[in-house]
């Protein structure tokens, strides 16, 4: 299956610019036909590059943000409508915080097929320094076999979580710093990371689909990805 990949960052942002470094790892785990790294991709060349591929496939990483989808919070790259134009004909996954049913709706109604997004807060399974390459490996690979499953035709919410569940994250691996005043956001992130980050993130996946839509082949089995570091 081909796919067109989509990274939408800033420099400036941590979470699009972790985001985006999970982009460059999926890049080198399951090539796509076209990958486009950027603040603000040209919507044109992104739209050419999907109708260039049968089926249309699209990885989209990114903020949801109250315009849209962008590289920042409160920067939007594409409205809902504009989202349904450029992936018209395609299923689209976004790897985005906050992808709200209004928006992915929208997006449907604009031209999409279907739509798996976020509808709460995740978190951009990239190289922290609480996690240690084991843990970002098996967090990598979860989030983006989920996600192709998706891509390859699944339709089955339930289906999608069960991948993401099937994975174990070597919690013994994730050291919280002794020093007492990074211990409060430390602490924090380790509390809702590793585990409980991927029952997060499968807990609100959420799936839009045209009612007309017309499902290619989905895949069975594990294998997804390859998930050599």
């Amino acid at each position: 299956m081909s796919y067109v990949l989509v990274s939408v960052f800033a420099e400036e942002d941590d979470a699009t610019r972790a985001s985006d470094a999970f982009a460059g790892w999926v890049i080198d785990h399951r090539r796509p036909s076209t990958a486009f790294r950027a603040r603000a991709p040209d919507r044109d060349q992104v739209r050419a590059a999907v109708v260039a591929i049968d089926p249309r496939t699209a990885f989209v990483l990114g903020h949801g943000c109250a315009d849209g989808l962008g590289p920042t919070r409160t920067t939007a790259w594409v409205t809902p409508e504009q989202f349904g134009d450029v992936f018209c004909g395609s299923r689209a996954y976004c790897f985005a915080c906050d992808i709200s049913p209004r928006f992915a709706e929208a997006a449907v109604e604009a031209g999409v097929t279907a739509v798996l997004g976020h509808d709460g807060r995740i978190e951009a399974p990239a190289g922290e320094p609480d996690f240690p390459p084991e843990v970002t490996l098996v967090l990598r690979t979860a989030m983006a076999s989920a996600a192709f499953r998706f891509l390859d035709g699944c339709d089955d919410e339930t289906e999608l979580r069960q991948i993401v569940a099937g994975y174990d994250v070597p919690i013994e691996e994730i050291a919280i710093p002794a020093d007492p005043t990074a211990a409060a956001a430390a602490g924090a992130r380790n509390a809702w990371a590793a585990d409980v980050l991927l029952q997060r993130f499968g807990r609100t996946m959420r799936l839009h689909r045209a009612a007309t839509a017309d499902r290619h082949g989905a895949s069975r089995g594990r294998a997804v990805i390859d998930a050599a570091p």
